[in-house]
């Protein structure tokens, strides 16, 4: 089973960022979809079309933390990563307590993100 049979979306208002995601996970073997903003992603279903969602936390209107609340209420079995700029003040168990399989402070490891897609998708 090939990891590109594995749609991964990212959202991202930071158009570097997207640029940067697609070219890493590519050279991982992932389809990549991406989109500039939570709304761009939820008004093309998102949610139904990826295999597993990496969104920045800090955008305007909607932000990434509200992305991971609707995926844990409505797509509970879809995996969610953080992608964030900012420290919170107890980053673990923040991030465990929403329901995020991962999250990575930028800049991260692009090589720590492929494993934990590879952790993500070796159940499936």
């Amino acid at each position: 089973m090939g990891l590109s049979q594995f749609l991964i979306g990212v959202v991202d208002d930071d158009h570097s960022m997207r640029q940067s995601l697609e070219e890493l996970l590519a050279s991982g073997g992932y389809n990549v979809l991406l989109y500039s903003s939570a709304r761009e992603f939820l008004d093309s279903d998102g949610f139904q079309r990826v295999s597993c969602l990496i969104t920045d936390v800090e955008m305007p209107a909607i932000s990434g933390w509200e992305l991971l609340r609707m995926a844990r209420t409505d797509h509970s079995e879809l995996p969610v990563i953080l992608i964030t700029a900012e420290e919170p003040d107890d980053p673990e168990s923040r991030f465990e307590f929403q329901g995020a399989r991962f999250s990575f402070k930028k800049p991260f490891d692009g090589r720590a993100l492929l494993a934990a897609l590879d952790s993500i998708f070796r159940k499936a």
